[in-house]
């Protein structure tokens, strides 16, 4: 078994505490920030679940409101007929009254004459 910092060659290589140390602290900071980016995505992606879920409640309440709506407009489109319609029964039903009163009144008239 070799000794701590020897290779097979004879070779040494020795770090100083100081190096050892701050290449810890820098391994540590970089796992510290891949932890930290980390942890904002999941926060990030727990914010995009919770305002899809938000969005999707929007759109059914926004489907519900365009149905709502689309009766409504085929309420009044119906009204808007039923209104015409009568007017214009309105309108022809009092010439019509009056020509099958005046052609009552004529035959009474020549019926008296006779």
């Amino acid at each position: 078994m070799n000794p701590a910092g020897s290779d097979d060659g004879g070779n040494t290589v020795s770090y100083s505490v100081k190096e050892l140390f701050e290449e810890i602290k820098g391994s540590l900071d970089r796992l510290d920030t891949k932890l930290s980016n980390k942890a904002s995505r999941d926060e990030l992606q727990a914010l995009a679940a919770e305002l899809q879920h938000e969005v999707n409640e929007l759109n059914t309440l926004l489907a519900t409101q365009r149905a709502r709506v689309d009766k409504l407009e085929a309420a009044r489109e119906l009204t808007e007929k039923t209104t015409n319609a009568v007017s214009e029964w309105k309108r022809w039903l009092w010439p019509f009254l009056l020509t099958v009163a005046l052609v009552v009144i004529a035959v009474m008239q020549l019926q008296k004459t006779q």
